[in-house]
């Protein structure tokens, strides 16, 4: 990935800047708070919307500004241009190719498709590729534990831990679940087991039969039952019959009676009849003209009815004829009323219309004078604007002077600072040479040390073999050992060795002090080179800016600063002027304006009125025609009606007329109406007589034969007497059937039961079938979870030490190209990511807190670009303030060797206050 540009808005100390990045090193140089960090602190926050330095909402300026804007444009790892903007306080980011062919939008989506086109995730950008300054050795002085969990977590071989831990709680759920079965098994095993399931096919079998035995008994009753039944139902029905037979008789010796009563009555209503058909045959020819009569009269009374109709109507015309002329009166007066109003009304619009016309030509006229005024105000705001922008100018430059002053006022103490600067850096240069010195002999002493050591460990050895005084090869006598003096003589020997050892480990003591004091002099040394680098820079800008100060005061006294006062309160009266000329011009417009709208306003209300009049008017002479018409077609249809009250009289004449006709024949009509039903009954009746007579007949050849019947029967009392024991023996048969059926019920009972239990057996076996059957599966998946776990573990642990050997091997190569030493870095997943410095040639291994300073920043420096080259394919990488700690040496060495260092990294950036950097850097940005 190339960063191309950065562009920052109300971002820290950022207020509105722009940086442009190239292929290469990119050194940043300023001093410490000048917004170095904060460049690539935005890079973390517009790609994955967090800071390593605090929230979100503390970067936005102390200004009173409410957002920060960040947008960087890059080519990413697909060789494509890319736009990512971010705005901090509103929550809006997209990212968008410059080609246009996508465009992504809100932070989530975003950080996805980062991960994907620049090949990093957030945390091995903050923790590996860029670290905020002074925290560049941290995560190796982290604990164990910590170290572990970070570096597992950008090796990503934490996913193997995090799936062995999930494994292990599968595991641990397959063994709750045998433990749970176990115990499901054992509990069926014991139910099978009890006495319940004992002999149960032989109770079964002898229950059944027991069952069919009573059913068969009752069977067997239940048909004499039926054979009892069916002879008592004979004798029921021979009883019956004879009740029958008996009752039968009584109800024909009641209907013999009734039918005789009947045949009276008829004779009598017979003679009645007849009397009635002579009376209705004497009347009938009166009843007849009457009801002629009759329809006459409803005929001349329906039209009366309608002549009655008619005559209302005839009224209901003449009434509206007398309202239609009332109308007619009315709209003409109302047409007239109008017309004078329309008059009126022309009369005023056109005397509004005319001021109207005066009042534009006014406004016109007061147009045109405020243009001349306006344009005459535009001319000297344009010369007072000019004017201030010249004076606000030379008011900044005074202001400038001031602070320069200010600044100047401090180079005589700044000068003296630096004297007492330059003596104090020499005092420790002196004694950084002595303690130099004294460092020097170290080599020589530990040669010598070696020496001793090997000569007393000869000596030991020698002590060994001869102590006996006999040559361990010839097994006699030593001689040599004897001419010496004895075996007393290497023991006196080996106290001296020793004694010189003691002197020499105590002289080595005293030079690592020497060590220890060097590399605190040479910090001091370094803090004070930085102080005295500041004040030297400190001083030659006030060299600058006196010179600055003598070209301001030239341009001050150039310009006649103090007379511009003057010349700037003449301008404000004249434009005072102008402003209370164009306000009058205004105001009388305002008013002329108001006038001519309010003209404008009645002459609409005028008009609406106008229009409202012509509407009526035209509404009034269309019901006016209206009326004329309908009152004409009103006259016409009264013509129609004629005299119609002549028709009525005559009509009522003729009815009163009829009335008299048809009471002289009113007696002749009731009495037909009153016996003509009883004379039209006389047929119905001798009918009736001879169907009496005809049954009277046919009841008594019935009786005959029932009285036959009855004789038939004559042992009554004992067919009641047999049914009787029947009824008994029945009773008898049926308590028995009650009794074996409550048995069958009680041994279906036990057999259903019996069979349940079987059932319940079956399903249990089955169930203890399934449950092994389980068992045997949750073994199984239990022994193959463990192995899956061990060898996902193994293969977590084979990931991370590959992975942290080839970092070992990396940034032991880095650390010779930076320092020029033979030593070499060890970084191992089985120690827990502890970084270790070994030196073969002195045996000797330091842990990374036992590390100097410098060689901390070395050895992290080292790591760190191994980490980004096997971590990360964004091929770009941020160095900020890596002289940290590191003394004059060192810092040369890696100013020389980091182009070496990330020869193969495609962008490089150097954030730092040290000018060593400067001359391999492709770009260079002071702040």
């Amino acid at each position: 990935m190339i960063i191309k540009k950065v562009c920052l808005k109300n971002f820290r100390v950022h207020k509105d800047r722009e940086f442009e990045f190239k292929p290469g090193i990119n050194l940043l140089l300023g001093k410490n708070g000048t917004g170095k960090s904060s460049i690539f602190e935005a890079l973390s926050v517009a790609f994955f919307s967090k800071s390593p330095r605090g929230t979100l909402n503390s970067i936005i300026t102390n200004d009173g500004s409410k957002k920060a804007q960040i947008k960087v444009e890059f080519i990413a790892s697909d060789g494509k241009e890319y736009v990512l903007e971010k705005s901090i306080g509103q929550s809006k980011s997209s990212l968008y190719s410059k080609d246009g062919s996508l465009k992504y939008e809100g932070k989530e989506d975003i950080s996805e498709y980062i991960k994907t086109i620049v090949g990093i995730n957030e945390e091995v950008f903050n923790k590996v590729i860029y670290t905020y300054q002074n925290q560049l050795t941290d995560i190796f002085s982290k604990t164990p534990a910590e170290r572990k969990q970070l570096f597992d977590r950008l090796f990503e071989t934490d996913v193997y831990r995090e799936i062995s831990d999930k494994l292990f709680k599968v595991q641990q759920s397959y063994e709750k679940d045998l433990e749970v079965n176990k115990v499901e098994l054992e509990k069926i095993k014991l139910e099978l087991e009890s006495e319940e399931f004992a002999d149960l096919e032989e109770r079964i079998k002898s229950h059944e039969e027991k069952l069919e035995e009573v059913k068969n008994e009752i069977e067997n009753l239940r048909a004499e039952v039926q054979n009892l039944r069916k002879r008592q139902k004979s004798l029921e029905d021979i009883i019956e019959s004879y009740k029958r037979i008996k009752k039968d008789l009584q109800m024909l010796g009641k209907e013999k009676e009734h039918l005789n009563s009947k045949l009276d009555d008829l004779n009598k209503r017979l003679e009645d009849a007849k009397k009635a058909k002579d009376i209705v045959e004497k009347t009938k020819k009166g009843y007849e003209m009457y009801l002629e009569l009759e329809k006459e009269v409803r005929r001349l009374n329906t039209n009366q009815k309608e002549l009655q109709g008619k005559k209302r109507e005839k009224e209901t015309l003449q009434d509206k004829r007398n309202e239609l002329e009332k109308s007619k009166s009315v709209l003409e007066s109302q047409i007239s009323s109008l017309k004078e109003k329309k008059v009126e009304i022309e009369k005023r619009i056109a005397e509004k219309a005319e001021k109207i016309s005066d009042l534009k030509k006014e406004i016109f006229k007061l147009d045109e004078y405020l243009k001349n005024l306006l344009y005459d105000q535009s001319k000297l705001s344009a010369e007072i604007e000019e004017f201030n922008k010249r004076y606000e100018d030379l008011g900044k430059l005074k202001v400038e002077l001031q602070h320069k002053h200010l600044k100047i006022s401090e180079e005589e103490k700044l000068s003296f600072n630096r004297k007492l600067l330059e003596d104090e850096i020499s005092r420790l240069m002196q004694q950084i040479e002595e303690v130099k010195k004294n460092i020097s002999y170290e080599d020589q002493l530990v040669q010598d040390l070696a020496n001793l050591r090997a000569r007393l460990e000869n000596i030991k050895n020698v002590s060994r073999e001869l102590s006996s005084g006999m040559c361990p090869i010839l097994k006699e006598e030593c001689k040599n050992v004897k001419e010496k003096g004895g075996f007393e003589v290497y023991i006196v020997e080996k106290e001296k060795i020793e004694e010189e050892i003691s002197e020499l480990e105590e002289s080595l003591k005293k030079l690592r002090n020497f060590k220890k004091e060097k590399e605190e002099l040479e910090k001091i040394l370094k803090e004070k080179e930085i102080e005295l680098s500041n004040i030297n820079l400190k001083l030659e800008e006030i060299e600058r800016e006196k010179e600055s100060i003598k070209s301001i005061e030239n341009i001050l006294k150039t310009q006649n600063y103090e007379d511009m006062e003057k010349i700037k309160k003449e301008y404000e009266g004249k434009y005072l002027s102008l402003v209370k000329q164009i306000s009058a011009t205004k105001e009388r417009k305002n008013s002329i304006e108001k006038e001519h709208e309010k003209y404008l306003r009645e002459i609409v209300e005028e008009d609406e009125k106008l229009k409202d009049i012509n509407e009526k008017i035209s509404l009034f002479n269309e019901s006016f025609e209206k009326t004329s018409k309908e009152l004409e077609q009103v006259e016409k249809s009264l013509v129609l009606y004629g005299d119609i009250e002549k028709d009525m009289e005559s009509t009522m004449n003729s009815i009163e007329e009829k009335q008299k006709e048809m009471d002289k024949l009113r007696k002749d009509f009731d009495m037909y109406k009153k016996f003509e039903k009883e004379a039209q009954m006389l047929e119905d009746i001798l009918e009736e007589i001879k169907d009496t007579k005809k049954k009277i007949e046919e009841s008594q050849k019935s009786a005959s034969i029932l009285e036959k019947e009855l004789e038939k029967i004559h042992n009554i009392e004992e067919i009641e007497s047999e049914k009787d024991n029947l009824v008994v023996d029945i009773d008898k048969r049926n308590e028995k059937l009650s009794e074996l059926s409550q048995q069958v019920g009680k041994l279906e009972e036990t057999v259903k039961f019996l069979i349940k239990e079987r059932e319940r057996k079956k399903r249990l076996e089955n169930e203890k079938r399934e449950l092994e059957s389980k068992r045997n599966f949750l073994e199984e998946k239990k022994k193959l979870t463990k192995e899956f776990r061990e060898k996902l573990r193994d293969l977590g642990m084979k990931v991370s030490h590959r992975i942290s050997d080839e970092i070992s091997n990396l940034s032991t190569v880095n650390y010779n190209i930076m320092t020029g030493k033979v030593e070499m870095i060890e970084f191992s997943a089985e120690n827990d990511y502890e970084v270790i410095l070994k030196n073969f040639k002195e045996s000797v291994e330091r842990t990374f807190s036992m590390l100097s300073g410098g060689e901390q920043v070395s050895v992290a420096i080292a790591i760190r670009a191994a980490l980004s080259k096997i971590l990360s394919k964004s091929d770009f990488y941020i160095l900020d303030e890596p002289t940290i700690n590191l003394d004059v040496e060192r810092k040369k060495l890696l100013a020389e060797n980091i182009e070496k260092l990330f020869e193969d990294v495609k962008q490089v950036f150097i954030i730092t206050h040290d000018e060593e950097f400067s001359h391999m850097a492709e770009n260079i940005i002071r702040l």
